[in-house]
C-alpha cells in the first residue's frame, strides 16, 4: 500500500510539475505572442493607420484648394450655373489627364481671367492641361505661356492656343527648356516678335535652337528681346548694314512689309 502511495505521490508531482512547465511554456508563448501582436499593432499604426489619415489630410487639403479656386472664378463674375457646369468638366478631365481639380480649376482661374469666359474656355483648359501633362508643368504654367503668345499675337481662339502649345511642346524636346522656364520667360520677348511680324514658329525654332547653346530660357529670351528692341530702333550704322542686306531681298520681292520699307527710306 506505501509503494502505491509513494508511486501515486510521485505521479501527481511529475504531472504536476509537467504541467507547471506547461503552464510557464504556454505564459512565454502568450508573452512572445503578445510581443508580436504588439509590434504588428505599431506597424500596422504606422503602416497603415498614418497613411490613411496622411491620405484623409491631403484629400481635405486638395478639397479645400479646388473649392476655393472655383470661389476664385466666381469671383471674377462667372454666375453660378456656368461654375457649375465648370466643376462637372474639371471632374472629368482630371481622370482624363491624371491632374488633380484644384490645379485644373487653378488654370480654368487664369484662363477667364486672362482671355474672360467665352466659348472656348473648356476647349482652352483642356489643351493646357493635357500640354501641361506632357511638359511637366502645372496647368497655370501652360495658360501662362499660351496665353502670352497668343495676347501678344492677337488670336485667343482655342485654334490658335493649340498652335502655341504644339509649338512649345516642340521648342521642349528639340531645345534644352521645359514648359514652366519657357511660361517664365516669353512674355518679355513676344510683344517685340509681334511688332517686327515674327512668326509664331521663327520665335520658337530661335528658342529652340539657342536655349542650352547661349543661355536658358530666360536668358536667351532676354538676347532676343535684345536683338529686336535693335531693329526696333536701330542706329545709323545699323540701318545701312541694314538696308544692304535687305535692298536687294526687297527688290526681288522674297521680303516686304512696313518695317522693310522704312529701312530703305532711312537708307536713302
Amino acid at each position: 500500500m506505501s509503494n502505491l502511495l509513494g508511486t501515486l505521490l510521485v505521479k501527481m508531482a511529475l504531472d504536476a510539475a509537467d504541467f507547471r512547465n506547461g503552464l510557464d511554456g504556454a505564459a512565454s508563448n502568450l508573452q512572445t505572442a503578445g510581443a508580436k501582436m504588439q509590434s504588428l499593432g505599431a506597424g500596422l499604426t504606422m503602416g497603415v493607420t498614418l497613411p490613411l489619415v496622411g491620405a484623409a489630410t491631403a484629400a481635405v487639403a486638395f478639397a479645400s484648394d479646388y473649392n476655393a479656386s472655383l470661389a476664385n472664378i466666381a469671383s471674377l463674375g462667372v454666375p453660378t450655373d456656368r461654375i457649375e457646369e465648370f466643376k462637372g468638366s474639371i471632374q472629368d478631365l482630371a481622370i482624363e489627364v491624371g491632374k488633380m481639380p484644384a490645379d485644373l480649376s487653378a488654370g480654368m482661374y487664369q484662363i477667364v481671367s486672362a482671355f474672360g469666359d467665352t466659348g472656348d474656355s473648356l476647349a482652352i483648359l483642356e489643351i493646357n492641361a493635357k500640354a501641361a501633362a506632357a511638359g511637366l508643368a502645372t496647368t497655370t504654367e501652360a495658360i501662362n505661356l499660351t496665353s502670352a503668345v497668343t495676347k501678344g499675337y492677337g488670336d485667343t481662339s482655342a485654334a490658335a492656343v493649340q498652335q502655341v502649345a504644339d509649338l512649345a511642346f516642340e521648342t521642349v524636346k528639340l531645345g534644352q527648356t521645359t514648359f514652366p522656364e519657357l511660361a517664365a520667360s516669353m512674355g518679355k520677348v513676344v510683344p517685340l516678335a509681334s511688332a517686327l511680324g515674327v512668326a509664331q514658329e521663327e520665335l520658337f525654332a530661335q528658342m529652340a535652337t539657342l536655349t542650352g547653346v547661349t543661355g536658358n530660357a530666360a536668358e536667351v529670351s532676354t538676347q532676343l528681346r535684345a536683338v529686336y528692341q535693335a531693329l526696333l530702333n536701330p542706329t545709323e550704322d545699323m540701318t545701312q548694314a541694314l538696308n544692304v542686306v535687305t535692298g536687294a531681298l526687297r527688290k526681288q520681292g522674297q521680303i516686304s512689309g512696313p518695317l522693310v520699307d522704312q529701312y530703305h527710306e532711312m537708307g536713302q
